[in-house]
């Protein structure tokens, strides 16, 4: 195990977004940099979608962060954070970001399967152009910028 910089154990982190959506990617990026940044220990991963089996691993974790971009012009400041409540299974997902599958049905799916799930919070980071790319827009690069401290704060502390 190397000797740097680990991030909390009870933690686990999901980067969401699509890599040939410009500003959908920072979710993403996000995770790529803080498992680079954290190299005596990170808990996470990048997925382009929600899967319902993620649900055995959240169960073993205190905390969960999803780190998705939000649709351009639903937020105001470079990145907001949002509670994520367990909601029951037999409700039809929704959402307001640019995947459409409602992240409390995921928690609510854990807890039913495995007894417990995680205290859930996302943290949509601001968007510009969600269109066919490859890189991040100058504007969400620097709103990643700002989320990137806010989860390095969150982690180490």
């Amino acid at each position: 195990m190397s000797n740097g910089p680990r991030a909390r154990d009870n933690i686990y982190v999901l980067g969401i977004g699509h890599p040939l959506r410009r500003d959908d990617r920072v979710g993403l990026e996000l995770v790529e940099r803080l498992a680079a940044h954290f190299t005596g220990g990170f808990h996470g991963q990048a997925i382009y979608e929600m899967d319902v089996g993620l649900s055995e691993t959240l169960a073993g974790y205190e905390h969960l962060l999803v780190i998705d971009a939000a649709v351009p012009g639903s937020i105001t400041t470079p990145y907001a954070t949002f509670p994520l409540a367990t909601k029951e299974t037999d409700s039809f997902p929704s959402g307001f970001l640019t995947h459409i599958f409602d992240w409390g049905f995921l928690l609510g799916i854990t807890l039913e399967l495995h007894g417990k799930a995680p205290k859930a919070e996302l943290v949509a980071v601001a968007t510009e152009d969600c269109g066919i790319g490859e890189a991040l827009s100058n504007t969400c690069a620097q709103h990643a910028d700002a989320a990137y401290s806010h989860l390095l704060a969150v982690l180490i502390n």
